[in-house]
């Protein structure tokens, strides 16, 4: 019993280490490396970091897993570029809040870039960070929270160099539900009044999977990813919401 309350604390505490007390406590460790140079690094490679090449980078965290649809990634934000955080922990809102300023120490870790994406996680395969002790050694964070803002784009302007970030989308109309597999989730194509179109994907163990979609003009709000779908087989932009109310 005392070992739960422990884990129970650990999950409800936000950004923490492994004395249970808050991450922003840790000694500060100050990034020498902007996510645009990582990216440099580790475009056309993967790059296991080790002590010889000390690098620290650091961003702001602009996605939730609160509400479902999206999960096992924490997606940073420096100005410079993002970058996706492979984490395994479910619930990371409740460690790594949307607007906390997390800094990662990269010695361990692995970065590519996949689907324009740059990717952060643990080995070749870019294994999920995925236990207290992993996550303590290498994320920190601030206690103080950002404001956290998505760019406003049409959809013509998505572009692969904007992969990751979070964008909103004005004018959308939902137009039909283009791809649907109930174990995993399903596609929403929405258009603008011009009939340009964009993608939607809504994981199936989203709250409000199941919801009727706007059927009058929105704002979608998001994380653009771009990724080979059951409609195109090419790379194209999807936008991942965070939560519900990111489609209303």
């Amino acid at each position: 019993m005392r070992a739960l309350i422990i884990i129970l604390a650990l999950m409800l505490g936000g950004c923490y280490n492994s004395k249970s007390t808050p991450g922003h406590n840790q000694p500060s460790v100050t990034a020498n490396t902007t996510l645009a140079q990582l990216r440099s690094i580790c475009t056309g490679s993967k790059v296991t970091f080790n002590a010889a090449m000390p690098i620290v980078v650091s961003g702001t965290v602009i996605s939730c897993d609160k509400e479902g649809y999206i999960s096992q990634s924490l997606y940073i934000d420096d100005g410079s570029a993002t970058a996706k955080i492979r984490i395994g922990a479910y619930n990371s809102y409740s460690l790594y809040p949307e607007g906390t300023k997390i800094t990662l120490k990269m010695t361990g870790l692995t970065a590519t870039v996949v689907n324009h994406q740059l990717t952060i996680g643990l080995g070749e395969q870019l294994r999920t960070i995925d236990s207290f002790p992993l996550l303590d050694r290498y994320i920190s964070c601030s206690a103080e929270l950002q404001s956290v803002e998505p760019t406003p784009l049409r959809a013509t302007e998505l572009t692969p160099e904007m992969c990751g970030k979070l964008v909103a989308l004005e004018q959308m109309s939902y137009a039909y539900t283009a791809y649907e597999d109930n174990y995993t989730g399903k596609y929403l194509r929405f258009h603008d009044p011009e009939l340009n179109h964009a993608y939607i994907y809504i994981s199936q163990y989203a709250i409000g999977f199941n919801d009727l979609m706007p059927q009058q003009p929105t704002t979608i709000r998001g994380i653009l990813c771009y990724e080979s779908t059951p409609m195109e087989n090419k790379l194209i932009p999807v936008i991942y919401p965070r939560r519900r109310s990111d489609l209303k």
